[in-house]
């Protein structure tokens, strides 16, 4: 009888993992999903890791791209009473005054049925990312060498908080990158509701 009642335990004890663990399967897997964020971007791009390239927030999916390109999603804290076109203007007044940079093209946008900002500029960088300015002037990684650069920008405000999604290319792939950010943005969707849950 102990016996029966042992192994009938482990039986319970199993039962009780495997739903324990289906109900794990429900829950949202990434941090681009738990954001409320899905894209595709097209063929030629991979999911490498969201830390890859540093950001100003919370990292919630990073793709490296081919000629040396690069996307990556991150969030910030919401802009109180935030609107598209008050970011897009606060955002080209900072890059405008960045060492080597020029912006080249700013607009109010759509991305997954939500306004946003676009800004588009060209800058000293590695291909993937700008370089850092910190010191006045823009430094080249260790081993590598600068490179004009073009950023895509689009900033997405939401009630709860900021979605960025930023694209780096070398400039003589800016025509190819456009196309890539106009079908990464054709795959977009973008939950208005969802708040932001992270800790900053």
């Amino acid at each position: 009888m102990v016996a029966y009642l042992s192994i009938d335990s482990r039986i319970g004890t199993g039962i009780l993992a495997a739903v324990l663990a289906g109900l794990s399967g429900c829950t949202e897997a990434t941090p681009l999903a738990a954001a409320g964020v899905a894209l595709r971007p097209p063929a030629g791009w991979r999911a490498v890791d969201r830390t890859t390239w540093l950001v100003p927030g919370t990292p919630l999916g990073a793709w490296a791209g081919p000629g040396g390109s690069s996307l990556v999603v991150y969030r910030t804290l919401a802009i109180p009473a935030g609107r598209a076109e008050q970011v897009l203007t606060e955002q080209a007044n900072r890059l405008v005054n960045l060492p080597g940079l020029k912006v080249v093209g700013q607009r109010v946008d759509t991305a997954g049925g939500l306004p946003a900002a676009r800004v588009e500029a060209v800058a000293p960088g590695t291909g993937d990312a700008l370089a850092a300015t910190g010191m006045g002037t823009p430094l080249a990684p260790a081993g590598k060498a600068l490179m004009p650069t073009r950023r895509i920008m689009i900033t997405v405000p939401r009630a709860g908080d900021t979605l960025s999604f930023v694209w780096h290319a070398p400039e003589s792939e800016a025509d190819a990158l456009g196309a890539q950010v106009d079908a990464t943005l054709g795959s977009l969707t973008i939950d208005r509701g969802r708040l932001a849950t992270a800790a900053y």
